[in-house]
């Protein structure tokens, strides 16, 4: 199945990048680029509180949205990747260990999800400045985060026993933790969930940095995808990141 035409902009990118099916804004006129058609302008909003009164109020309203993420998934292990080894002459490490995911955002979170409900596959994961607020809702005129990757996915008694061993980091920046999605403090958290399990600890296996002064942009994700990938590739013979007992905050 399909999982999008092609279109990897707003909803596009909100389709194949969650794993489940729920409401969330939609503009009544045009698209989150043209503010919704015009109907606010850049200079009303101040934080996330005013944006989302504004949506609420006048110019968006509750849409069913997502769910394609599994697909996705499938789409990467059954498809391009056997594409992929068959144009590199079947060079590539089929070895779960070595195999990866990697995202931003709402990348970030299907990076989590797709090792925290795939570990057969994948033996490495970062999961950067990650939404794991997904699905919004809207109660009594207040947008709230579900927290769905905590509270059902990471609650999933049987994705907890028998785990073969992993490697994950996660990242945020510290300036990424307004309400509701509080994507600092989740970075955190989902670091803290996971090592308070068998065979997860803090700095051997799962690594949660925080970076000072960072906000959410693709600049940002370019300025640390370095991190992620020498935490979780090093070179060989090459030092590990220092151990320590509280989440790294980088200057």
């Amino acid at each position: 199945r399909r999982v999008h035409g092609g279109d990897y902009s707003g909803q596009g990118r909100t389709d194949i990048l969650t794993p489940t099916r729920h409401n969330d804004f939609g503009c009544i006129n045009g698209t989150f680029r043209n503010n919704c058609g015009g109907c606010f302008s850049d200079k009303e909003v101040g934080n996330s509180t005013d944006y989302y009164r504004i949506l609420i109020d006048r110019c968006a309203h509750l849409v069913p949205t997502g769910g394609n993420g599994e697909d996705t998934l499938d789409f990467i292990l059954n498809t391009a990747y056997p594409a992929m080894q068959s144009r590199c002459n079947n060079r590539l490490t089929t070895d779960r260990k070595d195999t990866g995911i990697m995202g931003y955002s709402l990348g970030g979170l299907m990076s989590c999800h797709a090792a925290w409900t795939r570990p057969q596959n994948f033996g490495f994961a970062a999961c950067q400045s990650s939404s794991f607020w997904w699905p919004r809702n809207v109660v009594k005129g207040q947008v709230v985060a579900e927290f769905e990757f905590f509270n059902v996915t990471m609650r999933n008694a049987s994705l907890s026993v028998s785990r073969p061993p992993q490697r994950i980091y996660i990242d945020a920046g510290k300036l990424e933790n307004a309400a509701p999605s509080w994507m600092a403090r989740a970075a955190v958290e989902a670091a803290e969930t996971m090592t308070r399990m068998s065979g997860y600890t803090l700095d051997e296996n799962v690594w949660v940095n925080v970076y000072p002064g960072a906000t959410h942009s693709t600049l940002e994700w370019e300025l640390r995808l370095w991190k992620a990938l020498t935490t979780l590739l090093p070179a060989a013979g090459a030092p590990n990141m220092p151990l320590g007992t509280e989440p790294a905050f980088i200057g």
